[in-house]
């Protein structure tokens, strides 16, 4: 049987439109599948990366035992709005002494001092430590009970 040849002439602009529409459609979503595929070989790369790198700051400073690391952000929640564009992961660090029952307050609307001046900043918090054992522990981070910022600590190798 011999293969017709499909005459162009026939068929409809609508319809040309609506098979272009399909094959792009299909096209972006085998495209988006790639994507998410990589990304997801991505994303597990970088998690072990940060429990590696976790597991190194242990050993430098056994305060940072970490109890667990939580995914989180619109990668791990699935609401990143542009999905082709995967860039960024988040992860959520659970310091392991500090996570115990009454181990810590948390002051969630602190005063701020900043420039000589005390003001309230949305999303900051204050953790103030309950536990004296803690409050030694953590002596070189803590001012009147209260953690301060230490990611400008520098580490005595």
């Amino acid at each position: 049987m011999a293969a017709k040849k499909l005459d162009d002439s026939k068929v409809s602009s609508s319809s040309k439109q609506s098979f272009s529409n399909l094959v792009e459609q299909k096209v972006l979503s085998l495209r988006r599948n790639v994507i998410s595929e990589r990304a997801e070989k991505i994303a597990e790369v970088v998690y072990r990366s940060v429990k590696v790198i976790l597991e190194k700051v242990r050993e430098l400073e056994p305060r940072f035992t970490v109890s667990e690391i939580l995914k989180v952000g619109s990668y791990f929640e699935g609401t990143k709005i542009n999905e082709i564009l995967v860039d960024e992961f988040d992860f959520l660090v659970v310091i392991k002494e500090l996570s115990q029952p009454g181990a810590i307050h948390i002051n969630k609307e602190p005063d701020v001092s900043f420039k000589g001046a005390l003001h309230s900043e949305p999303g900051l918090v204050q953790i103030k430590l309950q536990d004296d054992d803690l409050k030694m522990k953590w002596g070189k981070y803590v001012v009147d009970d209260f953690l301060e910022c230490f990611q400008q600590a520098s580490l005595d190798y």
